[in-house]
């Protein structure tokens, strides 16, 4: 079992991610983005990190965004590569990075960077990320971000989640076990997959993941002390809603100052 962030969103996993996520809303996010950065005509150049598939990226491209995605995942990477090819895209540029590390070129500034389906979560060292970001930021450049936040999870502790696809005669098996680790402030998610063909054991794996969540008053000052400006958390389903404990997403919004 693979146990470290980076070597999650392999070959296997990533081979069928679109299909366990055909029916996320990625349109409707896309919307909501867009109103938390009031539909400023100034930004036209995106940073989106930990793009994955590039379903978020594709969307904001075809609303007239350059985007630059960027992920650790070759494999997830590749689908995406093939995805941008056959639809014909132009202004996606990929780039292969850890998002405390990666390294674009020193004139590259962008107006906002995203950092969605809670990226935020698989940031290792959180120090290293922001300095590293600053680098590729204008002034008043935006970085939106959705994340868990503790309130939630202290109401509401992981499970066990079991999801089935079926696609070309096959069976796809998901099944997701977390676990709270109050110390770390993680959940440690434990994630096995499958792929059957009439009941037969076809292909499987593992991976594990550690998703970190985070206290908003600690966000709020980590952020106002490296030079950003916090506009707003909200709920993630509810615009102009503050975060609640009945959801463990939410966004955040902050400015470059």
């Amino acid at each position: 079992m693979k146990n470290c962030n980076q070597n999650v969103f392999q070959s296997f996993y990533s081979k069928y991610y679109d299909l366990i996520y055909e029916t996320k809303d990625y349109k409707k996010e896309c919307d909501r983005v867009e109103n938390l950065i009031e539909h400023n005509p100034k930004i036209k150049k995106i940073l989106d990190i930990g793009c994955g598939t590039c379903n978020h990226s594709i969307e904001f491209s075809k609303r007239g965004y350059h985007v630059v995605a960027l992920d650790q995942s070759n494999e997830m990477l590749k689908i995406a590569k093939k995805k941008i090819a056959e639809k014909k895209i132009k202004n996606i540029q990929l780039v292969q990075g850890n998002a405390e590390m990666f390294a674009l070129k020193k004139q590259v500034k962008f107006d906002a960077v995203f950092l969605l389906f809670n990226v935020l979560g698989y940031i290792k060292n959180l120090e290293e990320f922001i300095k590293n970001i600053k680098k590729h930021l204008k002034k008043n450049a935006l970085l939106i971000f959705d994340f868990w936040h503790e309130s939630a999870i202290n109401h509401k502790s992981p499970g066990t989640s079991i999801k089935k696809f079926n696609q070309n005669q096959m069976e796809f098996i998901k099944i997701s076990k977390g676990k709270i680790n109050k110390k770390k402030k993680l959940i440690e998610i434990n994630i096995r997959t499958s792929l059957e063909k009439e009941g037969n054991l076809v292909s499987k794996s593992e991976e594990l993941h550690l998703v970190k969540y985070y206290n908003l008053e600690f966000l709020k000052i980590f952020f106002e002390r490296n030079g950003f400006k916090l506009i707003r958390f909200e709920d993630f389903n509810h615009q102009g809603t503050p975060p609640n404990k009945k959801s463990w997403n939410a966004y955040g919004v902050s400015r470059y100052l």
